[in-house]
């Protein structure tokens, strides 16, 4: 049984879409939640790392990441579709970790203004611990950019700790 990318039913940029559009992906996200958490949990178990929703759980992931995003051959320095999903997965991962941590925070579609990188994505809101009330944090897209840097052979171990000790920071 191999790993199942994860396919968002959309061909184009998140942001470029009509909100209709885009609250159907953001729907589609949240319900493949607990699906996708399964397809990285089969991944996951191939490498005897188990996903049990604990910052152990984070650093061994996080050692393994670099050495599971792989290059898309027809275009230089972007991750491949496969890569693209274990973010989208990963981001999914971590997101339910804080909402368990932190039992307000809740997933929502962004539609704060058009400018915003993570326009029209989910993303993680109502952290408690900023003073800024439209904080969000959107895990896939920075998973995504983390990504692109270890193509540029930019690895960074702990990152991935780091964004979650962060964001349970934030969020009380």
């Amino acid at each position: 049984m191999g790993y199942e990318i994860f396919e968002p039913q959309v061909k184009a940029p998140l942001h470029t879409l009509a909100r209709a559009e885009a609250k159907r992906h953001f729907n589609l996200h949240l319900s493949s939640i607990g699906e996708r958490i399964k397809e990285l949990e089969k991944l996951m178990n191939s490498v005897n790392i188990e996903l049990d929703f604990t910052i152990d759980s984070i650093v061994k992931i996080d050692n393994w990441f670099p050495d599971i995003i792989e290059p898309n051959p027809q275009k230089n320095n972007e991750p491949n579709g496969k890569s693209f999903s274990i973010c989208n997965d990963l981001g999914m991962y971590l997101g339910e970790i804080l909402k368990k941590e932190s039992e307000w925070i809740k997933w929502e579609l962004n539609t704060l203004r058009k400018s915003d990188i993570s326009y029209h994505r989910p993303v993680l809101t109502n952290f408690r611990g900023v003073k800024n009330k439209n904080y969000y944090i959107d895990f896939d897209l920075v998973l995504c950019q983390y990504a692109h840097r270890i193509i540029d052979g930019k690895v960074e171990l702990g990152t991935i700790k780091r964004m979650i000790e962060y964001a349970i920071e934030k969020s009380n």
